[in-house]
């Protein structure tokens, strides 16, 4: 039965998407909503939306198809659109879906709490707030700084929003808008409240991050330190840099924040220098591999992980080729493959020789087989290793016996109640047996087996 004043909240997309969940999830709770993970309870769906790929865009159409059809029954039910395909598609939306009562652009989020008071003093039959239902306009204020209500070890804190590097292939310049970052006052201030409220781990987001501060005369660099210093916090990661912004200065900088997290995430996208240009990011194969061997003469054993696109307009089977050979001579840890989605108001759409769809699941597959071998045998390599892990939740599934070798025929993680999961610093996930330790924990384990994507390991003091 439908409750007044609960919200349930669906996010499709990347983690800056589950980041403004999160904030989104504050504001409501601030403003007397009651948060619920039953979508039959809710009086108030929330859909946090993505545009990278037309499959994420055909998820929400369906999910509202459904929704409009529960509001015929339930008159009390608000739909709410936010995030990238509601700045790329708002007036569209509510166009196809008028049952919808509002829709959100990303840079509006500040917002809320105001259209949502301005709501509550209407009807439900009249949802126009200032005659309009669409609220894509940039606001001042690019996330308010709320109380801290979820519990969590780990937190994404997004420090600036939006992109002007237009790469050929991406929408998010379009849906994001231009750079601007947070005032670091603000971020720092977060970051306390989230260490206060439990946190041990933070993530920084941004489209693209080493961008942070260009426009408020701060940088990155300075940044770093400053949340580095934070009394409390353990771990710091960041997401996603733009490999042509990575400079020696900040590879030489990171030694010095021991709290920095030996995990870098560079998105590649192509092995072709062909294709790359294509693509207008800005740098060459050979620049990427001297970015990979500067930081690996800083770190001995650094995960680094990737982005891939296969079956871009123009790609040919050699420079698709070169991709291969590109992965199996870095060796990335993981790497995200993806086939090309062509996005609409990007000029890659228009390109000539688009691949047929076929030719791009083929190539998807190969570079995820590739991919999956090289994972393998570097997780293997790692049986003996000590690691530190902290612990994050856990895992419910019927234990496997623990080996003292690696494990060839091991599928998937397999463990009992009494197993918990936790990450390396590099972000590899480890399973160990709970016995003397508990969720949030930070333990030095030996790993002893290894499959594709997972760690088994045990404690060194057991």
């Amino acid at each position: 039965m439908i409750q007044k004043k609960m919200a349930y909240i669906i996010t499709y997309g990347c983690q800056m998407n589950k980041y403004d969940s999160d904030v989104i999830s504050r504001i409501l709770k601030t403003n007397g909503y009651n948060l619920t993970d039953d979508e039959e309870c809710a009086s108030f769906i929330l859909i946090n939306t993505c545009s990278i790929r037309k499959h994420a865009e055909d998820k929400v159409l369906s999910k509202l198809g459904e929704l409009v059809c529960r509001k015929k029954n339930d008159k009390d039910l608000r739909i709410v659109v936010c995030g990238c395909m509601a700045q790329r598609l708002g007036n569209k939306l509510v166009h196809r879906f008028p049952e919808i009562d509002f829709v959100l652009g990303t840079s509006m989020i500040a917002e809320l709490p105001n259209i949502l008071n301005e709501n509550e003093e209407s009807s439900l039959s009249t949802t126009f707030i200032k005659g309009k239902k669409v609220y894509t306009e940039e606001s001042s204020c690019i996330y308010p700084v709320t109380s801290i209500h979820e519990k969590g070890l780990k937190s994404f804190v997004a420090v600036i929003l939006g992109c002007d590097n237009y790469c050929s292939y991406c929408i998010v310049p379009y849906v994001r808008g231009k750079p601007r970052s947070r005032e670091k006052i603000e971020i720092i201030r977060e970051i306390e409240l989230l260490v206060k409220a439990g946190r041990k781990e933070i993530t920084l987001l941004g489209q693209n991050i080493l961008a942070y501060g260009r426009d408020i005369n701060e940088s990155f660099d300075g940044l770093l330190r400053d949340i580095h210093s934070i009394d409390g916090l353990m771990r710091i990661r960041f997401l996603t840099s733009h490999p042509r912004d990575i400079t020696k200065d900040l590879i030489e900088l990171f030694p010095e924040l021991p709290k920095i997290c030996e995990h870098f995430h560079l998105p590649v996208q192509s092995g072709s220098d062909h294709v790359l240009r294509l693509m207008g990011r800005g740098y060459t194969v050979e620049h990427y591999k001297q970015i990979i061997k500067e930081i690996r003469k800083k770190y001995p054993c650094p995960s680094i992980t990737t982005d891939l696109i296969a079956g871009f307009p123009g790609e040919t089977e050699n420079d698709f080729n070169d991709t291969i050979e590109l992965i199996k001579e870095i060796g990335f840890d993981t790497a995200f493959c993806f086939k090309y989605s062509p996005r609409e108001g990007t000029p890659a759409c228009k390109f000539q020789d688009q691949l047929p769809e076929e030719e791009k699941n083929r190539r998807l597959k190969e570079l995820l087989d590739v991919q999956k071998a090289i994972s393998l045998q570097i997780n293997q390599a790692m049986v003996g290793t000590i690691q530190e892990v902290l612990l994050d939740e856990k895992n419910p599934k019927k234990a496997a016996p623990l080996a003292e070798a690696v494990s060839l025929t091991w599928a998937a993680p397999s463990v009992d109640e009494s197993s918990l999961l936790g990450r390396t610093r590099g972000d590899k996930v480890v399973i160990v047996p709970a016995k003397n330790h508990r969720v949030g924990d930070i333990g030095i384990v030996r790993v002893v087996e290894a499959n594709n994507w997972s760690l088994r390991g045990v404690f060194v003091n057991e």
